[in-house]
């Protein structure tokens, strides 16, 4: 047995540290580049934000008559405008965002990396990381969240790099205001990112500082005082929820999760991302080898365990005690479950026998399977969306758009990833859609101008109103075969219609838009909408789904 312990070990140990980092993350950012509209389904919208502000002097698009940029009135800013400085350069925001996510995933077994080797570990578990890359939240499309992971590990990396060589004094001042600048940056712009990594930060970075400030023999002048100098970030929170209170920002519901939910979701958000079978085969290779490295590696007594366990101990307290839902913001507990197991690697010790290495591998398989199921799912899920390029195409620069998203059947994913196909659009062509987070007080761009409806109403789109929104907008897109300008229970179509004409058809998407327009021919044979009609003799529109409405397309 223990030949081919050593068998088995020596390939493994004569790979360069970097290999094993950087091969995983090429791994499992790879599948991005394999279609231009993924399916994540927040993604168009900072697309569209993004956009906004790289076009914000173009005439053609429109943005300064239809949005207002609000960084003063929220934090939620910094991701997408870093996106539009690339959008710059690369001369797309769809495609910079896509940038922006490689780096993320790039950069995610590398800061796992830094993180562990702060705390004592072995660099070379930084590689397990890799494969929480394709979690729940990124296809819901948070990607502020998403970026904020790295960012999250490289903070607490400097930070507990910093103290730990202050206090054993073996590094240059160079190397210490490397680590303390790394720190700063860090805390600076975590509240921009997200703020629930941003807790995670300040908490276990306090934990730590706490501890320091004991051993190192309380104040003593600028150079004791310099580490508790990232704890002042708190200070731009307090600011933003000042301003929030003000002006109303938190007003909504505020929910939590039954306990049992909550545990069940951090499995689910880690891995159960897709509606596939083999997703699941290959998550279960890999959480098998991780825990065949953790038994490995396990001691009952080791030193240093309480400053190891610290972060996870964070997490799982944010993860518990955070609500699902404030407000407009939602999820915000929950999306932290797969950072509860990068905060996990800690504990972890890689050691040189047949099981660790063994383990190791089975984690390595089960990465690369991860992400030929999500290359696979990618790929797929373009026969969702047909031939929308022909929609792009077909719609004018500088348009308002509405998206009836009647039709929301998918076999891929959990969650509708098309749920703003429409600021994918204005991504691309600039102007207005509805719905979109820009009628929501956390998001940077906010509409000036749109009628105003209920808060999420895409998930009904039957609150279409005929005669408001038939005169404000110029585009309708739809999908799903159906005329928004008669519903199941109107004996006449509103007369509205005959203000629009259907222009492309591109199955399951239909796009209408105000005359004069190119009717298109033959005009396909549409069904009424699936709601319950006001009546052409009161004011028209769409309400609700009716209940009998199939759940497909609810």
């Amino acid at each position: 047995m223990e030949q081919l312990s050593r068998r088995f070990s020596q390939p493994l140990a004569r790979v360069p540290a970097w290999a094993w980092l950087l091969v995983p993350g090429v791994v499992v950012v790879a599948p991005l580049w394999f279609a231009r509209y993924l399916p994540f389904a927040d993604m168009p919208e900072h697309a569209a934000v993004s956009a906004a502000l790289a076009h914000w002097d173009d005439p053609a698009w429109r943005i300064p008559e239809y949005f207002a940029f609000a960084p003063f009135s929220t934090p939620y800013w910094l991701y997408d405008f870093v996106g539009a400085l690339v959008a710059r350069v690369v001369g797309d925001a769809i495609t910079a965002h896509v940038v922006l996510l490689t780096l993320v995933g790039l950069a995610l077994p590398w800061s796992a990396a830094a993180f562990l080797e702060s705390l004592g570990r072995d660099r070379r578990l930084g590689a397990l990381a890799a494969a929480l890359f394709w979690n729940r939240a990124l296809q819901y499309g948070l990607l502020p969240f998403m970026a904020s992971i790295p960012v999250l590990l490289y903070g607490l990396a400097g930070y507990i790099g910093f103290l730990r060589r202050r206090s054993t004094g073996r590094a240059s001042r160079g190397a210490l205001t490397l680590l303390f600048v790394r720190a700063c940056g860090a805390a600076l712009l975590l509240p921009f990112l997200h703020i629930t990594t941003f807790a995670v930060y300040w908490l276990v970075a306090a934990g730590y500082a706490l501890v320091w400030w004991r051993h190192s023999g309380g104040p003593g002048g600028l150079r004791r005082v310099a580490p508790l100098l990232p704890l002042l970030s708190a200070g731009i929170v307090v600011a933003y929820a000042l301003g929030a209170t003000r002006t109303g920002g938190f007003e909504g519901e505020l929910r939590f999760l039954s306990a049992r939910t909550t545990l069940a979701s951090i499995p689910e958000w880690s891995f159960n991302v897709w509606r596939r079978r083999d997703e699941k085969v290959f998550a279960v290779v890999y959480w098998i080898g991780y825990l065949g490295v953790f038994v490995s590696g396990f001691r009952r007594r080791t030193r240093f365990v309480l400053v190891r366990i610290w972060p996870l101990l964070v997490a799982a307290v944010i993860f518990a005690a955070v609500p699902f839902q404030i407000g407009a913001g939602m999820m915000l507990n929950i999306r932290v479950g797969p950072l509860l197991w990068v905060m996990l690697l800690p504990l972890l010790r890689l050691r040189a026998t047949l099981l660790a290495r063994a383990s190791v591998v089975a984690t390595l398989l089960g990465t690369l399977g991860q992400a030929l199921v999500a290359r696979s799912v990618v790929l797929a899920s373009q026969e969702d969306l047909g031939d929308f390029r022909s929609i792009v195409d077909a719609v004018p620069t500088g348009s308002r758009i509405l998206y009836l998203p009647f039709d929301r059947r998918t076999p891929q994913a959990h969650f509708f990833p098309w749920m703003h196909a429409a600021a994918a659009i204005r991504a691309e062509k600039g102007g207005l859609s509805q719905f979109s987070f820009t009628v929501l007080p956390h998001w940077p761009l906010h509409d000036r101008v749109s009628p105003r409806k209920p808060g999420f109403w895409d998930r009904s789109p039957c609150w279409f109103e005929a005669d408001t929104d038939g005169a404000f907008y110029d585009v309708l897109l739809v999908r799903g075969a159906f005329d928004p300008f008669q519903g199941t229970g109107d004996a006449l179509r509103h007369p509205m219609g005959s203000e629009f004409v259907l222009t492309e058809a591109a199955p399951p998407f239909y796009l209408w838009r105000r005359q004069p327009a190119a009717r298109l021919f033959p005009t396909p044979e549409l069904e009424p909408a699936p709601c319950d009609a006001w009546g052409p003799s009161v004011r028209s529109g769409f309400r609700k789904l009716p209940a009998t409405f199939p759940r497909t397309l609810r």
